[in-house]
């Protein structure tokens, strides 16, 4: 009888050799992966709550990055004077006083003196300078009628003009405050500056010429409402008055 001669079974190790291998190539990987992901974050990932007090220092701030902005008040020091700027537009004329003289009804008869200077009607009234020198604006609110092609008109003050006319004779170089012109009536306000007068009390007046002979002017022909206000200005103050 033949004895038959089985193979003996060997324990199978390549299972395990595998599943070794398997775990320290993901063990490796695990912890490559670790590191990585401790040098390179990812972008905006860390904000304020990350950081921790005093974590960012001057040294780690980019030059030139920060801003006024950035800084309390007082932390940065003042630059140096700068040059001065341009002189800025002139300012309002200083105004010390303006007073509305008590006239309602100033009507005057027909000037028809040739072109003779002649007052239109009586006193315009009166007002008190302040100050000796201070400027004078005086503007007279009417209404004026001519039977010629055009009048002048004008405002005195203790009876002479802005110029310091004080006669009636045709021509002359005098202030001719308003110059009508057409025929009939129509609204007008005469206007005029003074200065040099002495302080204290003075007389306003409104003077009319006919330019042709043989003709008429008038002042508040119709009887309307009348108003004159008289401005002072702080003396030196340079007032200009630009009239019709």
């Amino acid at each position: 009888m033949k004895r038959l001669s089985l193979p003996i079974a060997r324990p199978v190790v390549l299972p395990l050799v595998t599943s070794l291998v398997l775990c320290l190539v993901g063990l490796g990987a695990l912890v490559s992966g670790t590191s990585y992901a401790a040098g390179q974050l990812a972008k905006g990932s860390v904000g304020t709550k990350q950081l921790k007090p005093n974590a960012v220092t001057g040294a780690k701030v980019e030059d030139g990055s920060l801003t006024k902005a950035d800084f309390a008040p007082g932390q940065l020091p003042a630059g140096a004077t700068g040059p001065t700027g341009p002189a800025g537009p002139a300012g309002a004329p200083a105004l010390t006083k303006v007073a509305e003289l008590p006239v309602t009804a100033v009507q005057s008869t027909p000037i028809d003196n040739g072109e003779l200077w002649s007052r239109a009607g009586d006193d315009l009234g009166s007002f008190t300078l302040t100050t000796a020198g201070a400027p004078v604006r005086i503007d007279f609110v009417t209404s004026v009628y001519s039977t010629v092609f055009s009048c002048a008109y004008e405002l005195r003050i203790d009876g002479r003009d802005s110029l310091g006319f004080a006669g009636t004779a045709p021509g002359a170089a005098n202030a001719r405050d308003v110059t009508q012109a057409g025929t009939g009536q129509q609204a007008a306000t005469l206007t005029t500056l003074v200065t040099g007068l002495s302080a204290g009390s003075h007389t306003v007046s409104a003077w009319a010429s006919p330019t042709t002979a043989d003709k008429s002017c008038t002042v508040n022909a119709g009887g309307w409402r009348n108003a004159v206000y008289v401005s002072e200005y702080a003396a030196s103050t340079p007032v200009v008055v630009t009239t019709p």
